[in-house]
C-alpha cells in the first residue's frame, strides 16, 4: 500500500520515524510535539528536510487528550496516512491506536532489534524484514546531539595500523613502561611547537633508555621522526601531525585496534571512532566522547576502550549515559579493556547495567570472535 503521510510522536530517538519515511517514500511527516519540545522539534525538521526533502508539519498536542489527538489525525485522514506507534509517550500511542481503529487508518510499530514491523489495520500481522539502514551521523543527530570531532581517519592510516599491531605483539612491554610516557619530567612537550618533544635521559634507567633508542631508530627508519641528542636530552621532531598524539594520548592504540576489528565484522554497516559530541546547544559547557561507535541494522553499538585495569563504576555510568542518549534502549554497550578491573564489583555492576566487558587477548581472532558473538547476539 502507498502512503503519502506519516504521523510521528517527537521522541528522544526518532530514527524509526526517519526509516519509515524512507521505507514508505512519504512526501510529508506530521510531528506531534508538546510545548516543552519546541526547540528539539526545529532540529528534527531540518534533519527530515536534509534527509530526503520531506515536508514536516508540526502539530502541538495536549498530552493524553483523546479529542485533541482525534481532531489532528482526522485532518489528514484523506491523505493516505500511516501512524508510527514506536517511541514517544506510551499512553499517547495507545490513544492513537484506538483512533486509528475507529478511522480505519493503518499503524505500525517497529522492533529494530528483532527486525520486525507490527502492522495494525483491519488485520494484525508481523513483517519479518529489516528497514533500510541509517547512518551513525543520522542516529546521533536524531538524538539531539552534534558531532564536533570525528577521528576515524586515524585508523585508516597504514603506519598507524602497523604501530598498533606492534604494540599488540609487545603488550607486556607496553604495559610495563607506558606510564613513563605520561611523566612530563621525562617527556617534555613543546607547546609552542607541537611537533617536538624533549626526552630527559637522566631520569630513565639504562634498560628504559635502550628501549627508547630502539623505538626512535625504528621510527626514523620509517621516516616518521628525526632526532638529535646531547649529554642529557634527546630532541625529537615528529614528521606528521598524528603520530605524537597516537603515542601520548592514553588508549588511542586500543581505540584504533577495536575500530579495525569491528570494521572487519561482516554485516557491520558503518564504524566511526574518536567521536566528540555535545547535547543540544551545550557546545561550550560539556564535551562528551565515545571511542568507537558502530551501527548494524540501525542499532547503535557504543564501545569504550580502557588500556588498563583502573576503570570503575564512573566509566560504566559514562558509557551507559552516552549509549542510551545516542542510541536509546536498544543501543549495545561494550567496554573493551586490556585487563580485568582492579575492583571485582565493577564486573557485577556492568552486568546489572547490561554493559558487556571484553578483555583483549593477544590473539586477535579471539578478540574478534568475542565482539562478533556480542554484536550478533544483540542484533539478531
Amino acid at each position: 500500500m502507498k502512503f503519502n503521510l506519516l504521523i510521528n510522536q517527537l521522541d528522544e530517538h526518532n530514527e524509526v520515524g526517519l526509516l519509515l519515511a524512507q521505507k514508505y517514500k512519504v512526501k510529508s511527516v506530521v510531528m506531534l510535539y508538546k510545548n516543552k519540545e519546541k526547540k528539539k522539534l526545529d532540529k528534527f525538521k531540518e534533519l527530515y528536510i536534509d534527509f530526503n526533502n520531506i515536508e514536516v508539519i508540526d502539530e502541538l498536542i495536549d498530552e493524553d487528550n483523546y479529542d485533541n489527538l482525534k481532531n489532528i489525525i482526522s485532518k489528514y485522514k484523506e491523505k493516505e496516512i500511516i501512524i508510527n506507534l514506536t517511541g514517544g509517550n506510551r499512553i499517547t500511542s495507545l490513544i492513537m491506536l484506538k483512533i486509528a481503529i475507529e478511522l480505519n487508518i493503518q499503524c505500525v510499530y517497529v522492533d529494530l532489534l528483532k527486525k520486525r514491523r507490527y502492522i495494525f489495520d483491519k488485520e494484525y500481522r508481523i513483517i519479518e524484514q529489516p528497514l533500510e539502514d541509517i547512518s551513525i551521523s543520522d542516529v546521533i543527530h536524531l538524538s539531539g546531539s552534534n558531532i564536533t570531532l570525528d577521528s576515524t581517519s586515524l585508523a585508516e592510516k597504514s603506519d598507524i595500523q602497523e604501530f598498533t599491531k606492534v604494540i599488540l605483539s609487545n603488550l607486556d612491554i607496553w604495559h610495563k613502561y607506558k606510564q613513563k610516557l605520561y611523566d612530563n619530567n621525562i617527556f617534555k612537550h613543546d607547546y609552542k611547537d607541537t611537533s617536538r618533544i624533549s626526552i630527559n635521559k637522566c631520569l630513565v634507567e639504562s634498560e628504559e633508555l635502550k628501549l627508547i633508542y630502539n623505538i626512535l631508530n625504528y621510527l626514523r627508519e620509517k621516516n616518521e621522526v628525526e632526532f638529535i641528542e646531547d649529554k642529557d636530552n634527546i630532541e625529537v621532531l615528529f614528521k606528521n601531525d598524528y603520530l605524537k598524539g597516537f603515542i601520548f594520548k592514553s588508549g588511542t592504540w586500543l581505540e584504533v585496534l577495536t575500530t579495525l576489528v569491528v570494521q572487519s565484522i561482516e554485516d557491520i554497516d558503518e564504524v566511526k571512532s574518536g567521536l566528540t559530541f555535545y547535547w543540544g546547544d551545550d557546545l561550550k559547557r560539556v564535551r562528551n566522547e565515545l571511542d568507537v561507535v558502530a551501527i548494524r541494522d540501525s542499532v547503535l553499538i557504543c564501545i569504550s576502550c580502557k588500556d588498563s585495569d583502573k576503570y570503575d563504576e564512573d566509566a560504566l555510568n559514562e558509557l551507559q549515559v552516552y549509549s542510551e542518549r545516542l542510541g536509546g534502549k536498544n543501543a549495545i554497550k561494550i567496554l573493551v579493556a586490556t585487563k580485568q578491573p582492579v575492583k571485582k564489583t565493577v564486573l557485577d555492576r556492568a552486568k546489572e547495567m547490561n554493559i558487556n566487558i571484553v578483555t583483549l587477548d593477544k590473539n586477535i581472532d579471539i578478540f574478534k570472535k568475542a565482539l562478533i558473538d556480542l554484536i550478533k547476539k544483540k542484533t539478531v
